[in-house]
């Protein structure tokens, strides 16, 4: 995760200089003080070979997840949400980096929010290799 997102971004569960995830889970954010809690976390790593990776979770009864993508792959890649067995996507975005920022920098993008209870499946798909890195936050 190190070469593709900002060490500052990863937390220190997983060798990054953020906080770890228990602190984020703790911490305030913002003036109205409400808190964020990450519930949901998963690399999906596209290769050559692998263009495509599918994740499946279960949202429990409760808060909407809010889903947000982070990478440093200005190409992106389109991720698909869906609910349940079901073959149409819930969500379906395209996420990508600024056509005129090419450096690497890391970016975040929001794919969505999804509500519990409920299994659902992402599918992320993308043209060139590259890590990105989901998270799942539920308002406290």
């Amino acid at each position: 995760m190190n070469e593709f997102i900002d060490v500052t971004q990863i937390p220190s569960d997983y060798g990054g200089a953020g906080p770890s995830l228990a602190e984020s889970a703790g911490k305030s954010f913002g003036d109205d003080k409400r808190q964020e809690l990450i519930i949901l976390n998963h690399l999906f790593q596209l290769t050559k070979k692998q263009k495509t990776q599918m994740y499946e979770f279960t949202v429990e009864k409760g808060n909407p997840i809010v889903l947000k993508l982070y990478t440093r792959c200005s190409a992106g890649a389109t991720v698909e949400l869906y609910k349940g067995g079901s073959d149409r996507a819930v969500i379906a975005v395209k996420v990508s980096g600024d056509e005129d920022d090419d450096d690497g920098k890391p970016y975040s993008r929001l794919i969505g929010t999804c509500v519990g209870p409920g299994k659902y499946t992402m599918k992320l798909s993308g043209k060139v290799p590259g890590s990105f890195l989901v998270l799942g936050i539920m308002d406290a």
